[in-house]
């Protein structure tokens, strides 16, 4: 039986950011964003923003919260939570301002939580005015991914609960309509997908949570974070292949400095039992790979931990 090597670049398994430094993230809302009533006993402004971040490292991303404001009781606390503002009115326009601020952070990625003011109390805040918010971000960095949150409900408020829920079917529909057309776009249902009790305790009055609930954001937000983060960070790729009789010699571009990178390898894809064949820590995103070429059936994957 002929021998067989296979080289498996599990870019689902990467957990770096890219070359060019770290992922920048701009977290843009109202006070939820801002983070109003959390810190237990603090008031210490840490909204959803901490638990994520502390997540996003504990688990070896490397990114950076952006932001014209700065609040909270940990470093890298920048965000554009505007207490009181409104996707689109008056002064207080998340629309008229959005683009100034993804134009100068440089955001990469947009955490979007909007919406909750527009319907307290009238009733008026509308679908378009949010995808109009999109159309800035976009036209500012058209490589920019943007995570939508259907945002959360409210407590005591079964009048108000009921408006944001439609607001919400109708937000999900628009933002599919708009990944079916092509935009990079994800969405995150915060007001059923994060597990909140909108009563006590993750609730600290009739709009805000306590920092139980602003926590529980987080652990939702996580996931769809990740998968914006993959799409920013460009995938490894062979580069060059150069095959003699005893070495495959690849050129592997696209590699994380800095961040330990490890080959694992596998006599079988149907039962695979991965062991460590190599491990470096590369100074350049490119790196050649010496493969000995044995006897036996072999798989390479290459993972950043």
């Amino acid at each position: 039986m002929g021998k067989v090597i296979a080289i498996l670049l599990a870019s689902s398994l990467l957990k770096a950011t890219y070359a060019g430094g770290p992922l920048r993230i701009l977290p843009v809302g109202d006070s939820i964003t801002h983070g109003w009533y959390s810190g237990i006993g603090t008031n210490a402004l840490n909204s959803y923003r901490k638990e994520l971040k502390n997540l996003l490292v504990a688990n070896g991303y490397v990114i950076d919260f952006m932001g014209s404001l700065a609040d909270g009781d940990f470093p890298d606390n920048q965000h554009d939570g505007h207490d009181g503002w409104f996707a689109d009115h008056d002064t207080k326009s998340i629309l008229d301002h959005v683009a100034g601020w993804v134009e100068t952070t440089e955001a990469d990625i947009i955490l979007l939580h909007i919406g909750t003011n527009d319907l307290n109390g009238n009733g008026t805040g509308t679908v378009a005015e949010v995808s109009a918010v999109i159309d800035e971000i976009q036209t500012a960095n058209s490589n920019a991914t943007v995570v939508l949150a259907l945002i959360i409900g409210v407590k005591n408020d079964p009048s108000l609960q009921a408006t944001i829920s439609t607001f919400n079917n109708n937000l999900n529909t628009m933002a599919h309509a708009r990944i079916s057309n092509g935009d990079n776009l994800l969405v995150v249902d915060m007001e059923n997908g994060a597990g909140i009790d909108y009563g006590s305790p993750d609730m600290k009055d009739r709009l805000h949570p306590s920092q139980l609930g602003y926590d529980k954001m987080a652990t939702n937000w996580y996931p769809v974070v990740v998968q914006a983060i993959a799409r920013q960070s460009p995938p490894l790729r062979i580069g060059s292949v150069a095959v003699s009789e005893s070495m495959i010699l690849l050129g592997i571009d696209n590699l994380a400095t800095g961040k330990q990178t490890v080959i694992e390898q596998t006599g079988s894809l149907a039962n695979p039992a991965w062991s460590n064949s190599a491990t470096f820590t590369p100074s350049t995103t490119h790196t050649n790979w010496m493969l000995p070429i044995g006897s036996t059936n072999a798989f390479y994957r290459i993972v950043i931990p």
